[in-house]
Parts: C-alpha cells; structure tokens; sequence
C-alpha cells in the first residue's frame, strides 16, 4: 500500500512538470502572433485605461467577436504579471494546466491511477490542446469550464445509475457551463449539455435489464420495436433526472448578468453583433475563408492530438473493448466518444471550421486514448507482435517528417541560419530508437507510449522556448511600422504600452484592414476605411491635414494614388511593410512635397526598405 501511494505521488508530480514544460515554458520569449491574441490583448488594455469592465472595445471600436470572461481574466493577470506576453497568456496556461489535473483527478476516481495519468499526460501533450493553452485566446478557458460542468454532470449521473443521488455534482455541472458562457457565448452550456444527456441516455439503454431480451427476440422487428421501447423509456428517464428547468436558471444566473448589462450599455448593439454575426452567421455562412468539407475535422484531429494519433490501432481497441465493458471504465471511453462525435458532428454542420472549434471535446479524446495507452503498458490485451516495432517506426518517421517539413519551409524563407532548430523534430526517432533498444532487451512495454510522452514534452517545450523568439525576429512589418510610428524603443519588446488616446489615434488610417499588432505594440489607434469610394473620399479628408500616415495594400497602391491625385492630393511612400509569411505587403504613405514626382514613382521601393 505505501509503495503503491508514494507511485501515485510520483505520478502527480510528473504530470505537473509535462503540464508545466508544455504550456508554460518559453510563454512570454515572443510577442503576440496571429490576429486574435493582439487584438484580445489590446481589448483589454482599452478596458482598463476606460476602468470599464463590461463593455469590450479594440482600437476604440466595439469588439462582439468574444465575451467577457477572457477579459477579465487578463485585467487580473495585467495587475499580476504586466502588460506583456506572459501577462496576456498566463490565464490560457492555467486554464489548460487546470484541466489536465482536473481531468486526471476525475479519470483517478473513475478508472484508476494509471488511467488518470494517461489520459491527463496524454491531454498536455497534443499538440492543439497545447496551442490553446499557449494562446492569448478564449479557447483554454472554454475548455476547462465546459470539461468541468460535462465531468461533474457525468460523476452526479453515475452516481445517480448506481443508486445514490449527489445533486452537487449537477449544480457544480450547470454553474460551471454558466462560466463558459462567458467565455465564447451558448456554446458552452449547448454541447456540454447535450453530450452528457446523450451519454446518460446511451448508458441507461445499454445498462437496462430489458437489453437482454432484446437480444433474444423472436424476430427482427421485435426486437427493433423492443429497442425503440426501451430507448424512448430511458430517453426520458434521463431527462427528468437531469434537474433540467433548476439547473438552466443556475447557468443563467451567472451568464445572463453581464449579457444584460452589456445589451444594455451598447443599446443592444454587442448583442446583435455577437449573436446574429458571430454566431448565427458563422453558422450558416463560411466567415473569412474558414471553410472545409466533411474531411475537415477528421484530419484536424490527426493533427491536433499528436503524436497520439500514430497509434490509432491500440486506440481503435480501446474504443471496441469500451463499447463492451460494463465497468466505469468502459463508461468513460463511451463519453469520450460521445464527447467527440457529438461536437464533430455540430462543427461539421457549420460553414464556417476552424481547427479550434474542436479542442473543447480533448479532454474526452484523452479520455479514450488514455485508456488505451494504460491497458498497453500493464499488458491488458494482447497485442501482435509487429505492434510495437510498428509503433516506433511510424514515431520515428514522424519526426523525421517534421525536421524535413520545418527544413524546407525555413529555406523557402531564406532563413537558412534557423535550419539547426528544424533538427528537433528528431527527438521522436531518438525516443522510438531508445524504445526499440529496451523492448529488445525485455524490458516494460510501457517504454513505447511513456518514450512518446518524453519526446513529445521535450518537443512542445523546445519550439516555443527556441524557435519561436527567432522567428518573432522576422516580423519586419511589425518592426518597421514601430519604427514609422516612432516607437523604435518597443522595436522587439514583448511589452505593449497603455498610453491610447485621441490625440495620438488621428495620426494613423488604414485602407482595407489593419494588423491588430500595429495597434497593440505602438498603442496608437488607427482609423480602418474600406478601399470603396466612400473609403477614398475619407482618406482624402484625412490627408488634407498635417502630419498623417496611411497604410495601403502594395497592389491598391496605384489605384489609390491616381485617385488622390485627382482631389490634388500627392502621397510618396515612406516604408514598405513585408507580410510575415506571407506574400502580401503593405505601403506606408505621406503626403508628399509639391514638387515630388507623381504617378507610379513611389511603388518600386527596394525589399526591406
């Protein structure tokens, strides 16, 4: 028994340095990257220079894109941490950290302390899961408040199956979904709650004495109709015992406050935005490109929990022995795999896909492939022989993928300095060739899965800690403009100021769209207009004054300039903003002197100017 609790110390502790490597180390080496975590960030900023935490704003403009949650947890990470990178990704990382021990704790009560560490070490290493958890974004928080209501709703209604009634579990369940409402809006009570009904409900249908008889009815459409009896009975037996009516007012009661208050103070204006834009027109129509087929979250999954799905033989056992087993084991590979096809089936159905909208359903997806990596290292079921060497080889040329994947897109960059840090992708061989030799030697079969684990923690560490403040030194466009705008001191800094104000937003416009960065790192304000007639029209206005910049997409640059020419207003370009990774480019422009040369002169500034 003591050699027994001092594992189990041992486990918890390896988990929280996996969680800790992944998700916190190197968390603040590089500045905010892709467009939602600047503009998540500088939300906040603007929040707290307005002291108003209600209503969310973006360069002085209305933000509906998320709620509130996200917001207020970065104004108490600000105070904490600075306004910085750490500061604005810290509430992600402890969210997701927060869900990899509460999702082993919840798989310990149910299943047992192997299961429990599989499946939360398995959680902290996919890689998806990992971005979320990285990111300056809604999703880590979103995941931890819905896998907490869904895992606390599963606890009450085991219980609730095996005779004792714990109504705890079912109000934790409905206040935590009343959170995660606050961060990305209905979704985080709808799917939860859905995914727990619909496993309840295929739990008491599979449990049932009467399942029994079904398989021994005379005929087939006796037991078709004895199945529809038996499900229609158990359809509303879970209903009634879901405290559904008392349990949607205590999700209300938190959410619904700051829905009201915001409706309120925008005069209805979040509300419609979020809702009727962000939510009912991501739904029906494919918003900014993000479109894909049925393929799409299949193959996001894939990729999403590397370096898990090289082994979908031993997972795809897990889930046939589950489907089986009566134990509280098989009951949670069962709401693993509800947790997952109920969400990709909602998500498939949307037009608009986005490989984040899946992450909420990992926990459950650990769930079904952390079974399956303990019953492989105790030797529960008896696998083939060429599994193992199998398994390793795939691990192996997996990794050596990657290093030749990051090799030839540094290349294609020109970045040939990075090439080195493409080499990382080589510890899953190394881990795959030090399993072979121990398996070789007759050692545990655990060495397979637990040398993935290592290398995937060595892995998910090394990129942000290493690579990714290199190639934060390649954002020139970012640079460039800090340099224009005269903040060459914050030129590199992870740190954004809080200084905004009027004065300083009427010196910088926009035509088409701006990147949030601009707007984060100079704490400037930048008027955004369209590249229509009524856009042109304003860019002349602006113009007309002292001391203004514009930034123009390279290939509207001359269109733009013969239309000003036209108003008797001649601009010149001062710097060219190269896109980071990406092929586009963007002009700073200025007014120019009278006697500057006119159309066309100004477009063939010099890469890099």
């Amino acid at each position: 028994m003591e050699r027994s609790a001092a594992g189990n110390h041992w486990r918890w502790i390896a988990l929280l340095w996996i969680g800790a490597s992944t998700l916190f180390a190197g968390l603040g080496s590089s500045r905010l990257l892709d467009r939602d975590e600047p503009r998540n960030a500088r939300c906040t900023i603007e929040m707290l220079e307005a002291n108003d935490w209600i209503v969310p704003r973006f360069n002085n403009q209305l933000r509906t894109h998320k709620p509130i949650l996200l917001y207020w947890a970065q104004m108490a990470s600000y105070r904490m941490a600075g306004t910085n990178s750490w500061g604005a990704r810290l509430p992600s990382a402890i969210a997701a950290l927060a869900t990899v021990l509460l999702l082993g704790l919840w798989t310990r009560v149910v299943a047992g302390p192997s299961i429990g560490f599989w499946s939360a070490a398995v959680l902290a290493t996919s890689l998806l899961f990992v971005m979320a958890g990285r990111a300056a974004t809604p999703d880590a928080l979103l995941i931890l408040f819905a896998a907490a209501g869904l895992l606390c709703m599963a606890m009450a209604m085991m219980y609730q199956r095996e005779g004792a009634h714990r109504p705890g579990w079912f109000w934790l369940a409905y206040a935590s979904w009343g959170v995660a409402m606050l961060a990305k809006g209905p979704v985080g009570l709808i799917l939860p709650l859905a995914v727990a009904l619909t496993w309840d409900w295929t739990e008491r249908i599979l449990l049932s004495p009467a399942i029994d008889s079904i398989r021994s009815a005379g005929s087939l459409r006796a037991a078709a109709l004895k199945l529809v009896q038996v499900a229609w009975d158990n359809g509303w037996s879970t209903l009634r015992k879901a405290r559904l009516p008392l349990g949607l007012l205590i999700a209300l009661a938190v959410a619904a406050p700051w829905y009201l208050w915001v409706g309120y103070r925008t005069e209805g204006r979040w509300l419609s935005g979020f809702f009727l834009e962000h939510n009912l027109g991501r739904a029906v129509t494919a918003m900014e490109g993000h479109r894909g087929g049925l393929w799409f979250y299949p193959a996001t999954l894939l990729a999403g929990i590397f370096p898990w799905s090289l082994f979908l033989l031993p997972i795809g056992w897990s889930v046939v022995w589950g489907w089986k087993d009566r134990s509280r084991t098989g009951s949670m590979v069962r709401l693993g795999t509800v947790w997952l096809l109920l969400y990709g089936a909602a998500f498939s159905m949307a037009a608009t896909k986005l490989p984040s909208y899946l992450t909420p359903a990992y926990p459950g997806v650990a769930c079904v492939v952390g079974v399956a990596m303990a019953r492989w290292t105790r030797g529960e079921w008896k696998a083939p022989r060429w599994l193992d060497p199998v398994a390793i080889a795939m691990l192996s040329l997996a990794g050596i993928a990657i290093s030749l994947a990051a090799a030839y897109a540094i290349d294609l960059q020109g970045w040939r300095d990075l090439t080195p840090y493409a080499a990382w992708g080589l510890v899953f061989p190394a881990a795959g060739l030090a399993g072979w030799g121990m398996i070789r030697n007759r050692t545990d079969r655990s060495l397979v899965p637990a040398s993935t684990l290592v290398a995937a923690s060595i892995w998910m560490a090394a990129i942000p800690m290493l690579l990714l403040p290199q190639l934060d030194r390649r954002r020139s466009h970012l640079d460039r403009f800090l340099e224009a705008s005269g903040h060459s001191d914050a030129v590199g800094g992870t740190h954004f100021p809080r200084n905004a104000s009027p004065a300083i937003s009427t010196r910088w416009m926009a035509v088409g769209t701006i990147e949030p960065s601009w707007v984060l790192y100079s704490g400037q304000w930048i008027q955004e207009v369209g590249s229509d007639e009524k856009g042109l029209a304003e860019v002349a206005r602006f113009l007309d004054q002292t001391d203004r910049r514009l930034v123009v997409p390279s290939d509207q640059w001359v269109g733009l300039e013969r239309h000003l020419e036209a108003s008797g207003i001649a601009i010149q370009a001062e710097a060219r903003l190269e896109g980071f990774l990406r092929p586009d480019s963007s002009l700073i422009a200025a007014p120019a002197p009278e006697d500057a040369p006119r159309i066309g002169a100004q477009v063939s500034l010099p890469r890099g100017h």
